[in-house]
């Protein structure tokens, strides 16, 4: 009970995510906000879909994330929604496909549905997203926690990403617009194999998909 309240949960793995600061490392947090928070891994409610004997972390060191098992020791930092409400289900018909693009209803982005068959060194895929024109708008690289928000952790098998709307999706890293805080010479990419967010040389050569 805390705060005149005894709904409170473990927070879902986009949940959690949501509130990692990657301005920052050591820890990886709004210090204003969670003035006492530490550089620890700290749990989620979601299960590995591939091993359910295991469920999603975020190392809120720097903020990247993996999976443990769920029989070991961790921390926590729970979370209520508004009167309660359980972790937030993902809208039916969330994704809308016109020209090429992909309109999520859930966060009121705009996906590139496929991506280039070239790979990009960091800075040479924000150019490559700045200069596409396909659908207008002005396309960009997403941050780390938009492009997170696209990962589907119930998928089991590579990639994971909702398959209907992105079908030609890889399973490979995707840079996103996201500096390493405590390395300027890195940014933070997500391995579509299983959702991983990870630090990467930011002269790697990755896939990239643009939003707007």
């Amino acid at each position: 009970t805390l705060a005149g309240h005894a709904d409170w949960r473990l927070p879902a793995y986009v949940e959690l995510v949501s509130i990692v600061d990657y301005s920052r490392s050591i820890p990886a947090i709004d210090p204003t906000a969670f003035p006492s928070a530490l550089s620890v891994d700290v749990w989620t409610s979601t299960l590995f879909a591939s091993d359910t004997t295991s469920a999603w972390e975020v190392y809120f060191t720097a903020g990247d994330s993996s999976q443990d098992p769920r029989s070991g020791t961790n921390n926590v930092r729970c979370v209520r929604g508004p009167d309660g409400a359980s972790s937030p289900a993902v809208p039916p018909g969330r994704y809308t496909i016109a020209t090429g693009a992909v309109s999520d209803s859930k966060t009121g982005l705009t996906w590139q549905q496929g991506t280039p068959v070239g790979t990009f060194a960091w800075a040479d895929a924000k150019v490559y997203c700045a200069s596409l024109n396909d659908g207008g708008g002005t396309w960009r690289v997403p941050t780390a926690k938009e492009l997170l928000t696209i990962v589907d952790v119930t998928r089991a098998t590579p990639p994971a990403i909702d398959c209907e709307a992105f079908p030609a999706a890889s399973a490979s890293p995707m840079w996103s617009a996201t500096p390493v805080a405590s390395t300027p010479s890195q940014a933070w990419a997500v391995d579509f194999r299983v959702g991983y967010s990870l630090s990467v040389d930011a002269s790697t050569l990755l896939g990239v998909r643009c939003v707007r």
